[in-house]
């Protein structure tokens, strides 16, 4: 039997509903409500200042870490390998030119460029990971690919009124973008509320032509997704903000790859590395390990370069690092790409899901 058949089987018995990707209990758990654990960590941080420091270093290395490195777990399976290698100029030549330009910029004294395209590119990264989700609920529970536009610039745009709502927050873009004009920080803010409203009155009419409504878990990652951006709106810290945002995308991230590898790559099978991933994603135990081991790890380096005064080395590292997820997420989830329909689609969008 072909494996995805007989995975469809296994996750068939596990999915005690319709449209869900994997079973209420885990989807809403690492899907549609992980962002509330961002919302519970702002509020300590907000109503407890002493703890801030503690819950943002758990946070982006403990959570945040280990997302950034799962990108990686890619490269373990031996199809995907051999399709990097075919490509090697995409996915090794240009995360060496992204550490290059970091560093550059990094010893131009350029800093604040790294921190506005962080941000912008976190935004649109984000954005477009939650509407990824999304179109997998819409495909399970039998909505139609046209309103998948509709809904990313949906999300899209309101994530980004939300962002840019209190941009002077933010002085690496709000100083650039006042420099030029005042009226600029204005222009963006209302220019994407406007942006958003108008997507989504397409989005409707879009889901109205379906003829049948929207399932619980496809309305349920909706509304999750357009909420993920509200600490924009009342932490006053925009660093922090942008964490505590990012803590619900980091679990989602974390869940979809463990999900992936653990329906793809089980039975462990083929080289040492992919035979490696599928034991790991067997193991949920094993995946804790890692997720301490890499927060650890993280932490120990950062508290290393402070001793060794070479803090300015670890910036560089981690953000590139950051820009490194970015662009190889761009590459490893693009699904409009044949080889990545053929190797991702079937583990997510199982058929006997999709049955209504």
């Amino acid at each position: 039997m072909d494996r995805a058949l007989a995975f469809d089987e296994v996750d068939k018995v596990k999915t005690r509903g319709k449209g869900w990707i994997h079973s209420p209990e885990f989807d809403l758990s690492f899907f549609i409500l992980s962002p509330a654990l961002g919302f519970a960590l702002a509020l300590v941080g907000v109503q407890f200042a002493p703890l801030l420091p503690l819950v943002a270093l758990g946070g982006s290395y403990f959570i945040g870490v280990p997302h950034y490195l799962a990108s990686f777990a890619f490269f373990f399976g031996d199809e995907n390998r051999r399709y990097a290698n075919r490509y090697w100029y995409l996915f090794y030549a240009v995360p060496v030119l992204i550490l290059a330009t970091v560093t550059a910029l990094y010893a131009a004294g350029s800093t604040a460029i790294v921190h506005a395209a962080m941000f912008v590119w976190n935004l649109y990264h984000v954005a477009t990971q939650s509407s990824g989700i999304l179109s997998l609920y819409r495909q399970l529970s039998g909505g139609g690919q046209v309103e998948r536009k509709w809904a990313h610039r949906t999300i899209l745009f309101a994530n980004a009124a939300m962002a840019c709502w209190f941009l002077e927050r933010f002085p690496p873009l709000w100083n650039p973008l006042v420099a030029v004009h005042g009226g600029f920080p204005d222009l963006l803010r209302f220019g994407c509320l406007g942006a958003a409203l108008i997507f989504a009155v397409g989005y409707v009419h879009a889901i109205a032509r379906r003829g049948f409504p929207l399932s619980t878990a496809e309305a349920a990652c909706l509304v999750s997704s357009l909420l993920l951006f509200t600490p924009y709106l009342w932490v006053e810290d925009s660093n922090f903000a942008t964490l505590t945002m990012l803590i619900g995308h980091f679990i989602q991230y974390l869940a979809i790859v463990w999900l992936l590898n653990r329906r793809k790559y089980r039975p462990a099978s083929g080289s040492r590395g992919q035979r490696g991933l599928g034991r790991i994603s067997e193991s949920r135990i094993l995946v804790a390990l890692f997720i301490l081991a890499a927060g650890l790890v993280f932490v120990i380096l950062d508290r290393g370069s402070q001793i060794l005064q070479i803090s300015l080395a670890f910036f560089v590292f981690f953000n590139a690092l950051a820009f490194t997820h970015f662009y190889l997420d761009g590459l490893i989830w693009a699904f409009r790409n044949p080889f990545i329909r053929k190797t991702v689609g079937p583990f997510l969008t199982l058929e006997a899901q999709r049955l209504r």
